[in-house]
């Protein structure tokens, strides 16, 4: 504690910080599980507004609608409209990290005893999206899985 102490002004600046446990490695498992929920958002997210483009329906509309109601998620929050409404697909992030942090989940899961099998879902997009992309192409890209396979493209039109 008297190195935090130290670092901590310094570590402030990159962000907040939280302290999640004494013992080593919690930090790294409150990582894993913050990054499959968020793989878990953006997959589910690009199947969703994949499936309401291929009904109709407008996508900067069903992101909008999304945003005020209970499905709002950091994908529709933040990745939709500054990377993938827009067709940039540059959020610096690529699917070969995010999958590893999956993974990296997945073990811990099972070093717990426990079996997640919508995380298992989750690996299995993110493994289907680094065959399809590469895994040194943007993560946002996950949402292209979905598009593709429903011959839709979720991008303003403006």
């Amino acid at each position: 504690t008297e190195h935090l102490k130290v670092v901590r002004p310094y570590l402030t600046e990159f962000g907040r910080l939280f302290h999640v446990g004494a013992a080593p490695g919690m930090g790294q498992l409150m990582k894993v599980i913050n990054n499959l929920m968020s793989a878990a958002a953006l997959a589910i997210s690009g199947e969703g507004v994949t499936m309401a483009v291929k009904g109709g329906l407008d996508p900067d509309t069903v992101v909008e609608v999304l945003n005020a109601g209970s499905g709002r998620n950091s994908a529709t929050l933040d990745k939709y409209p500054r990377q993938i409404l827009p067709g940039t697909f540059d959020a610096g992030f690529s699917i070969g990290l995010m999958l590893k942090d999956v993974r990296l989940c997945l073990g811990q899961a099972h070093t717990l005893g426990l079996n997640l099998p919508v995380a298992d879902a989750v690996a299995s997009i993110w493994e289907r999206a680094g065959m399809d992309f590469g895994s040194d192409a943007d993560f946002t890209h996950i949402v292209e899985v979905a598009e593709l396979a429903a011959g839709v493209a979720a991008r303003s039109k403006g």
